[in-house]
């Protein structure tokens, strides 16, 4: 057992001297990533943040709920910037008939170093049913250019809005 157990420390010993490289650079990768995760309203909001040294867009991704048809629901999507250096959107698209940018967004549009630029979308369902979209952001940030943003939401009709109403 105690030769086993020299035997053991001394493999231990020869692989940690060259491991730390390998160590540091597990750790270093690891650490430039934090992902946060939160919940929020009645469960039509989903945030997952992913950080790797680029852009940020929050909420990452985004539900609407159900909205009456004919109705318009609208969201903010923050875009920050953590790094040092300003950044620019230089192009923004929506895909998904319901979905729409609200406002004005002139491009390009420039983000300071450290901070964000507030975007605007607005669900307004047609008709009942659900509906898929994505709002795909382009950024010069050589780190993290392109973000996509799946969105979603269902149109709610007049006769499910009617028997709502007589509960």
């Amino acid at each position: 057992m105690r030769g086993m157990q020299s035997n053991v420390v001394r493999n231990h010993k020869s692989i940690n001297l060259v491991l730390p490289s390998y160590v540091v650079t597990f750790i270093a990768v690891l650490a430039a990533f934090l992902v946060t995760s939160s919940l929020s309203g009645c469960g039509s909001t989903v945030v997952n943040t992913l950080v790797a040294g680029g852009v940020v867009a929050s909420p990452s991704v985004f539900s609407f709920g159900t909205v009456p048809a004919g109705q318009a629901a609208t969201t903010k999507i923050s875009v920050s910037n953590p790094n040092s250096a300003s950044i620019n959107i230089t192009q923004l698209s929506i895909v998904g008939q319901p979905f729409a940018l609200v406002g004005t967004n002139n491009l390009p549009i420039p983000i300071p170093a450290k901070g964000s630029y507030d975007l605007n979308v607005a669900f307004n369902p047609t008709g009942v049913g659900a509906a898929t979209g994505e709002l795909t952001i382009v950024t010069d940030s050589p780190s993290n250019p392109q973000i996509i943003i799946p969105l979603s939401g269902s149109g709610m009709g007049a006769a499910v809005l009617s028997a709502l109403g007589a509960l």
